[in-house]
């Protein structure tokens, strides 16, 4: 079972068809476009525990799985605990997509992690002013909802005055009504695409991330443009943060931040496989199909690790800072993109509109490249983005 029909699932469910399992994908959207590459599919909302239950028990289903995005992940920890199916950790749901949990566990195991407030609607403002004011003069600090994905309502503010609009936004996001407040930690933004098997994290992919100036994922390269060192205790960290939440079997999407004076910070972590198309570059940069390896751990079957190769590769994504009507032609965006020879590339501009990036779904498809190095390849990735959009004529 496939929890969620949206773009970033499609390729979940070719993998497993690929490797001979009857699929089925539910979606709470009936015009859901993972629905036409499923088996079976069912219009079940991925929060709800109770129905996604029962279809998985109706179906005798013998693995569930969701990438992409962290608002299925507490429904297949509940459903897996409910049938006994495999799965990440037992009692992880909450500590997986409720960030002050997650934060509270990485302070109590000692995880190096952002200093952070908790605010919610019954606290008072003026206190937390008080309490977050001698960090205002020396950094500014995050604002975020505690149980978001894709980057909805994150801010950064750098005075008291922006705190209440803030959190005002981070509060839109949030289903349980809780923001987090943290210290910017000013650095290298970094992330990680590990496995854990049996307790023990075997695979840690670490990528260069690259951020809009809201701070939204738009692009990311392997290998790391990071020394031994460095790369040795940043391991460690999410070795360490890993165990905290209780994770011990499948994928985690890491999200990190290198101070200036090279001290690791876990941000928070996924216990899914990451989304703008992490997993297909890890496949171009070491042959390792992560997707493929999240089904079988899924279904309870055991994996054999590969030997990872060292092919440098970016991805950037397709995205926009106004809002207009576009007119293309595909014939001319293709010859112009053939130069680039391109790894990947892949342009979805629906009803020919497109919006500002505000979340993490505000994208309108890829280019993934190669080079001799990492910066190399975001470079072309820079360039054929930059040589696509050329060719767009904006109405508005």
């Amino acid at each position: 079972m496939i929890l969620g029909g949206s773009f970033g699932q499609i390729e979940v469910i070719k993998t497993a068809k690929r490797l001979g399992l009857t699929t089925l994908v539910l979606d709470m959207n009936p015009r859901a476009v993972g629905f036409q590459y499923a088996d079976y599919y069912e219009v079940v909302s991925t929060t709800d525990f109770m129905g996604v239950e029962k279809v998985a028990r109706e179906y005798g289903v013998s693995g569930i799985l969701t990438v992409s995005s962290d608002i299925a992940v507490p429904t297949v920890c509940y459903v897996n605990e409910r049938l006994g199916l495999p799965n990440q950790g037992w009692g992880i749901a909450e500590a997986v997509t409720d960030k002050t949990i997650m934060r509270e566990r990485f302070k109590k195991a000692g995880v190096s992690s952002p200093e952070f407030f908790i605010f919610t609607r019954e606290d008072n403002l003026l206190e937390i002013k008080e309490k977050i004011t001698p960090i205002l003069k020396k950094h500014p600090l995050i604002v975020k909802p505690s149980d978001s994905s894709g980057s909805r309502g994150v801010q950064k503010i750098s005075s008291t005055s922006d705190l209440m609009g803030a959190i005002n936004y981070a509060m839109k996001f949030s289903r349980n009504k809780v923001v987090i407040i943290e210290r910017f930690i000013k650095g290298l933004e970094i992330g990680a695409q590990s496995l854990s098997v049996s307790g023990e994290m075997e695979l840690c992919f670490i990528h260069n991330d690259k951020l809009s100036e809201n701070m939204i994922p738009i692009g990311h390269s392997l290998p790391p443009s990071l020394n031994e060192n460095q790369i040795s205790k940043i391991k460690k960290e999410c070795e360490k943060a890993l165990t905290s939440l209780g994770i011990t079997n499948g994928p985690s999407n890491i999200d990190l931040i290198i101070d200036d004076f090279g001290i690791p910070y876990v941000v928070e972590i996924g216990a899914r496989i990451g989304a703008t198309k992490l997993p297909e570059i890890v496949k171009y940069h070491s042959g390792v199909d992560l997707i493929e390896l999240a089904i079988k751990l899924a279904i309870g079957e055991k994996i054999n690790l590969p030997i990872a190769k060292n092919k440098p590769v970016a991805v950037e994504m397709l995205y926009f800072n106004t809002r207009s009507e576009v007119e293309y032609d595909l014939e001319k965006i293709k010859d112009a993109i053939e130069p680039y020879n391109p790894l990947e590339y892949v342009i979805n501009i629906p009803d020919n509109w497109v919006t500002p990036l505000n979340s993490g779904v505000d994208v309108y498809g890829h280019v993934i490249c190669t080079g001799e190095t990492a910066l190399d390849a975001e470079e072309n990735c820079s360039e054929l983005i930059a040589r696509i959009k050329s060719k767009l004529s904006f109405l508005n």
